[in-house]
């Protein structure tokens, strides 16, 4: 016989639905952009140092770029790490021209 306690048994598959679903709901945002959002090329103009895992910060680009109606944006890159651009360097940004931080 088995016997689980209350917290146990409930708590941890409710937590596990509830992440499967947020990723979901994130990964189907980013397909979104992706597919749906406006393209312009930005600078990277900085660098925030975000955790690598093992203690370890790399370097994420921060890059800046103008929204078609002329807001200037700094935002960090989700990508970084050991190969991040150069300073000065431009990229391609793709961004919900409805939320573009």
């Amino acid at each position: 016989m088995i016997c689980r306690a209350p917290l146990l048994g409930y708590s941890l598959p409710y937590s596990a639905v509830c992440f499967l679903l947020a990723a979901r709901n994130e990964r189907r945002k980013i397909e979104r952009i992706r597919r749906d959002g406006q393209r312009v090329v930005g600078d990277v103009v900085d660098y925030k140092y975000d955790g690598g895992g093992e203690g370890t910060k790399g370097p994420f680009p921060v890059v800046q770029f103008r929204t078609p109606d002329g807001r200037s944006v700094k935002v960090k890159s989700n990508g970084g790490g050991s190969f991040a651009p150069r300073i000065g360097s431009q990229l391609n940004v793709v961004f919900d021209l409805n939320n573009p931080e």
